[in-house]
């Protein structure tokens, strides 16, 4: 597969987060990126394999202008990604399958910085290369066709690279990695009517990244990528579809998440930011009569962050009319209106859609 993309964004914001004037900076972004991955599929009664190669190149020039406080801060950044990757699963008999594989990942860049403070400008270059061996195994045990229970066990990876903030300083930061092991339940039961799905996961983190706000912490969203040390997040996932009837269908979900440090940074304290929910939940379903007409709906839950984001109910509806080979329908998204934040959270917040009808 080849994916290619080459866009632009620009923006204004409040500096300081008041009513004051003049406390306005603003934010341009150019990135072009190109992605191509090569695999390699063998296929036969007891054995799949698959052998890849993937190659990303990414070009980004920002700019964050805040003449009211006399910076123009400017930062281009080139980043190359290379992987080998490969997968085989062996079924030794009907009930036992063995899982192996890896992942071989190098990701390079540079990154050129130029901080304008008017009377002088201070230029920076940083140079990265981090390179990973990450391994895969498993093992699956089928009841019958239909059910089966699984392990496996992976690692994970995320490189380094360079942070910025809104003040024109810069810092590293390592790659993080993750031990995550996961016990899983497929199955599918009364021939097909119902499914019902589960993990039970643990990953355990070393070098955690996540986005911390910057000292002197009076910018609103002036954050960076920074370290805290190790950390685990462990939980459950478990969801249904099912078809009582020909003309009903219903599926739904929940999910609990705990996310923990265990060595914390000091340092960076209630400034980290976090969006970790533990819980969340949906539930829906569609209906269909008079042969072409159907109505569906769900209802989606999600708790409240560890900072300053609420917990949310959204409901969604629709009603059409559907034929072979077109559909015409009427919708609404958040019937109820609910006002509720994605991220971020105090000066600075990213609200979700309000009620939409169409």
């Amino acid at each position: 597969s080849t994916a290619f993309s080459d866009f632009e964004t620009s923006g204004q914001f409040d500096l300081d987060g008041t009513a004051a004037p003049g406390g306005v900076a603003g934010v341009e972004n150019e990135t072009d990126w190109f992605e191509q991955e090569i695999t390699a599929n063998y296929v036969t009664d007891r054995t799949s394999a698959v052998l890849g190669a993937f190659y990303y190149n990414e070009n980004a020039g920002n700019i964050f202008s805040a003449r009211a406080i006399g910076i123009e801060l400017s930062v281009d950044e080139e980043l190359e990604n290379y992987a080998l990757f490969s997968e085989i699963e062996y079924a030794i008999n009907d009930q036992w399958s063995f899982i192996a594989g890896f992942r071989y990942d190098v990701e390079e860049g540079t990154v050129n910085e130029v901080d304008d403070f008017g009377v002088f400008q201070l230029v920076k270059t940083s140079d990265f290369n981090f390179s990973a061996f990450l391994p895969k195994g498993g093992v699956v045990y089928s009841f019958d066709e239909n059910t089966s229970l699984g392990f496996v066990f992976q690692q994970g990876y995320r490189a380094g690279g360079v942070g910025f903030n809104r003040l024109g300083g810069s810092s590293e930061f390592d790659p993080e990695y993750t031990d995550n092991y996961e016990l899983s339940f497929r199955s599918e039961l009364l021939d097909g009517k119902l499914t019902i799905n589960s993990n039970i996961f643990y990953t355990d983190w070393t070098d955690r990244q996540v986005r911390v706000l910057n000292p002197p912490f009076t910018i609103p969203d002036d954050n960076r990528i920074a370290n805290i040390g190790s950390s685990e997040r462990y939980g459950f996932e478990l969801d249904f579809s099912a078809r009582p009837t020909e003309n009903l269908s219903l599926y739904g979900g929940i999910a609990y998440v705990e996310d923990e440090a265990v060595t914390p940074r000091p340092d960076l304290g209630s400034n980290v930011i976090s969006n970790a929910r533990e819980r969340t939940a949906v539930l829906g379903g569609s209906y269909t009569f008079f042969e072409n007409w159907y109505c569906s709906g769900s209802v989606n839950y999600t708790d409240p962050t560890n900072k300053t984001i609420d917990s949310r109910t959204l409901v969604d509806l629709q009603v059409g009319y559907r034929q072979e080979l077109w559909n015409a329908y009427v919708f609404t998204t958040n019937l109820f209106d609910e006002l509720y934040t994605l991220n971020g959270g105090g000066a600075v917040a990213t609200r979700g859609n309000s009620r939409r009808v169409g």
